[in-house]
């Protein structure tokens, strides 16, 4: 029985990609550090440790994440839904928001939406990595990585379920940083087009279960 589902924010639950990339480009520009446009559509890193990445010094880190920060909030009224958000209201489980984008900028995000039935939102000050926040979300309820599917958009995201030992079901349309091609290579259990699959999957792995 699938007793919790965990799903990634930037191109799983909304199209980020114009948002988030505009505003690393805008900031990096502006104190003159060059960043790898690659590595961040790739990358797995909290906004911190991707900033250590790319060279930015310890004294200005905090005047660089603050500047990011404000520049995503700023943005959020641009964000738009991937297809089949509304269709998640539907799932009987608990359903949580883990991101490597701040806070803000998921809650800000999900209440433009009109999505706020998740039963919890963790941004990346919230956590080390993502390991080790399923490996706390997975303690603190007493469940086994059989019991957990992880919705992402991008290889990590099917990396990150093989490691913890879950099952991964990973979106690929228009919305995804990454291409069918690459989601395809990381042989993830499941791909679906739209959110408004992820019911009906659930419910089949419920049934195979029993």
């Amino acid at each position: 029985m699938i007793k919790l589902i965990i799903f990634d924010f930037d191109g799983t639950l909304a199209d980020t990609k114009n948002v988030i990339l505009g505003a690393m480009e805008r900031s990096f520009s502006e104190f003159n550090y060059h960043m790898d446009l690659e590595h961040v559509r790739t990358g797995a890193e909290p906004l911190d440790a991707l900033l250590r990445k790319f060279g930015v010094e310890e004294k200005v880190l905090p005047t660089i994440s603050k500047w990011l920060s404000t520049s995503f909030l700023e943005k959020v009224e641009d964000l738009e839904p991937v297809d089949g958000l509304k269709a998640l209201k539907k799932l009987k489980v608990e359903k949580i928001v883990v991101s490597n984008s701040i806070h803000a900028f998921i809650a800000d995000g999900l209440k433009k939406f009109d999505a706020l039935f998740f039963d919890g939102v963790y941004g990346a000050e919230d956590f080390k990595n993502k390991d080790e926040m399923f490996a706390r979300l997975m303690k603190e309820r007493k469940i086994t990585p059989s019991e957990l599917v992880y919705v992402g958009d991008r290889p990590v995201d099917t990396q990150l379920a093989k490691r913890v030992g879950c099952v991964s079901i990973i979106l690929a349309n228009q919305h995804s940083w990454a291409s069918k091609e690459e989601i395809l290579s990381s042989s993830p259990d499941f791909i679906v087009e739209s959110l408004s699959d992820i019911p009906g999957l659930i419910d089949k792995l419920n049934k195979k279960k029993n």
